[in-house]
């Protein structure tokens, strides 16, 4: 429910935003970005929390990131100097680093920041910088973003680092096993292993 309200008033806050001429982004279902708005990106669930990315023409798309009010404005596939790169075209990971689907926003200037203060909108957050899950801007955003404005970017972008740590990162559940009470090394290492593959 609180999910939907906050859907709500975004789609909202893009309408009435529109004509101040800054570029604004919302989550929304797909038949609802305006034939004035571009959608960057697909997300393929509802889970504005946590999704995975399509490329945003998918018709499979449950929800998009709809961004308007800068004339000019698309995306462009690009194998690089992406702003956002998906493993596939479809219900994929994405990453900041390196893909085959790579997503580019044209017309303005987009990086990576905790906070978008400076900035025209937030187009969506990211749990980590590669195999990642794609969220909103809102309550539920992501420690990493992705900040667009006119002109030049403010400062330096985040740095690729280690895995974000904490709760705003993505983590597989982990599934707890029975295990025997003797096991052996060579048990205990494919057990590890297996977990290790299910993580990736």
């Amino acid at each position: 429910m609180q999910k939907t309200v906050f859907l709500v008033i975004g789609i909202a806050l893009l309408f009435t935003a529109s004509a101040m001429a800054e570029m604004q982004c919302a989550v929304m279902p797909p038949a609802l970005c305006p034939e004035t708005g571009v959608k960057v990106i697909g997300l393929t669930s509802q889970m504005i929390d946590g999704s995975h990315a399509s490329i945003p023409s998918d018709q499979m798309n449950a929800l998009v990131v709809c961004c308007s009010g800068i004339e000019g404005l698309s995306v462009d596939y690009a194998n690089e100097g992406a702003d956002i790169y998906l493993y596939s075209a479809r219900d994929s990971h994405a990453s900041r680093v390196s893909g085959e689907n790579g997503l580019k926003i044209t017309g303005v200037s987009c990086g990576y920041f905790n906070d978008c203060t400076g900035y025209d909108s937030c187009v969506f957050s990211i749990s980590d910088d590669t195999d990642a899950h794609i969220g909103d801007c809102g309550n539920y955003a992501f420690e990493r973003k992705l900040c667009c404005r006119e002109g030049a970017l403010l400062g330096e972008q985040l740095a690729i680092g280690p895995p974000a740590a904490g709760p705003e990162s993505y983590a597989e559940p982990v599934v707890q096993e029975q295990r025997p009470q003797r096991m052996s090394l060579l048990a205990r290492l494919r057990m590890r292993l297996a977990e290790l593959g299910r993580r990736l």
